[in-house]
């Protein structure tokens, strides 16, 4: 049986017509061939067969010379098939389809495109004229002729009726057929005319809504394609309905636990909030969490559906469970010792939530932080530096005054303190005011030496917390 490669779904053809060649009592049937000859006698059926059997093998060799680049050989091998096949058949008849769509292949392998076109466009006449307008085999030839245009409009209308055949076909039309429809739609979304896309996507999302294609994974394509169109046109209800399917169809065709879920529950979990069936994004999001959490081998997809979560949740007032997210994630974060963008983020959104709790100093420690992080990770002009500093200094504007007096009070009270207690232990701090200068800082160390503890190079917050109480209390 000859290997039709590209074009296999002409092999029931083949058969039909090497059936009437090996049988000579077939031919008292038929009056004449296609090309109006008589149909010959027993001897030169036997003839014909031989013939035949000789060009096909001559054509198998051509297009095995084809691949391995003896383009020369390869075309004389090919001249010497078709000689050998038109001559028993004629142009006309309707096994020579096969024959014509070798010599197809073998051009195509020559890069002879126009040659490849030429056997297509043959080809397919033969298939209307003997085979009907609608018949399924010719569905790859046009396919293949459309990509071997370079007119549009000829392109597209190749394409169309591709999509027809297969349309009339689909009762019995298998997954690998509804390609030219996916086509038609590419070309038509390409084109902007997403409506008309849209009407085919829709027909074959009908299709292969057919029981047998349940678990079929060009479903899975369509849908999405469908979702992105129909959420590109403001169709929100139809455009959840279509994720839905996505997400049902993976799951009958991959299981519950596949990785590839986690991508369409956010997408889905999006796609809740944007129509307002906010009882479903909470639900979805902890499934896509849960099966992030449960393959453990994508951290950022993690981090970014507790983002999701956190973010749901301060949408939804409730700022409480969203901190709690928040510093659970930078906890472990901090701990990867990586990640230093997604920290910024997280550092950011708790200072969020301080500053709509009114808790400047928290505020202001995480604003900080994550400016401290930003300046190792980004340069000073890209973009997330400057939209960091320009949330910083809003922050600063309502609560400015306020938050840094308290805190700037606080420790001069505390400074002021230790100055007053270090004068009257018989060290000279320097004024008395509540500043930390070069005096105050060279009394401390004496007051430390004389105790037997080392001072440390710079005198931290902490460390002058824990060193005020030593000091002896007020003795005036």
């Amino acid at each position: 049986m000859i290997r039709l490669k590209r074009y296999n779904c002409f092999r029931p053809l083949l058969v039909m017509m090497m059936l009437i060649i090996v049988t000579p009592s077939a031919w008292a049937a038929l009056p004449t061939a296609g090309n109006g000859v008589m149909v010959p006698g027993s001897e030169d059926v036997r003839q014909m067969t031989g013939d035949v059997r000789k060009g096909r093998l001559y054509f198998r060799l051509a297009v095995h010379l084809a691949r391995d680049g003896r383009f020369d050989d390869a075309r004389r091998q090919a001249a010497i098939a078709w000689q050998l096949v038109q001559s028993n058949f004629g142009d006309q008849s309707p096994f020579v389809i096969p024959y014509q769509l070798h010599q197809a292949e073998i051009a195509r392998h020559l890069k002879d495109f126009d040659e490849e076109s030429r056997w297509l466009i043959r080809a397919i006449e033969l298939m209307q004229k003997h085979l009907g307008e609608n018949y399924l085999g010719m569905v790859v030839p046009l396919e293949r002729l459309a990509e071997l245009s370079t007119d549009e409009d000829k392109r597209l209308n190749l394409i169309e009726q591709a999509a027809q055949v297969t349309l009339k076909n689909s009762t019995a039309m298998g997954s690998g057929r509804v390609g030219p429809l996916l086509k038609l739609a590419t070309v038509y979304q390409k084109r902007g005319q997403d409506v008309k896309a849209l009407a085919y996507l829709d027909q074959l999302a009908a299709i292969l809504g057919q029981p047998d294609h349940q678990h079929d994974g060009q479903s899975i394509v369509v849908h999405e394609k469908r979702a992105e169109l129909l959420e590109k046109l403001g169709r929100n209800s139809a455009y959840i309905s279509a994720l839905e399917q996505v997400v049902h169809r993976l799951r009958l065709l991959w299981g519950a636990d596949y990785p590839g879920l986690v991508v369409q529950l956010r997408r889905l979990a999006q796609g809740y909030e944007t129509v307002g069936q906010l009882d479903k994004v909470e639900s979805v999001l902890r499934q896509a969490l849960f099966l992030a959490e449960s393959n453990n081998n994508d951290l950022k997809a993690v981090f970014q559906l507790k983002i999701d979560l956190a973010r749901f949740y301060e949408r939804s007032g409730r700022d409480g469970v969203a901190g709690e997210i928040y510093r659970n994630l930078l906890k472990s974060l901090v701990k990867s010792g990586a990640y230093l963008p997604e920290q910024i983020s997280v550092l950011v959104a708790l200072a969020g939530i301080d500053t709509r709790w009114e808790r400047p100093k928290e505020a202001y420690e995480h604003y900080s932080k994550a400016l401290s992080l930003a300046v190792k990770t980004w340069d000073g002009q890209q973009s997330q530096m400057v939209e960091l500093r320009q949330k910083y200094k809003d922050f600063l504007k309502p609560f400015q005054s306020a938050a840094w007096l308290a805190m700037s009070q606080k420790k001069r009270s505390r400074v002021f303190e230790i100055q007053r207690r270090l004068t009257q232990l018989g060290f000279d701090p320097g004024p008395v005011d509540g500043y930390w200068g070069k005096k105050t800082s060279m009394a401390m160390r004496q007051w430390l030496g004389e105790l037997g503890i080392i001072a440390p190079k710079r005198f931290s917050k902490q460390f002058l917390s824990r060193v005020l109480p030593m000091l002896p209390p007020d003795m005036s």
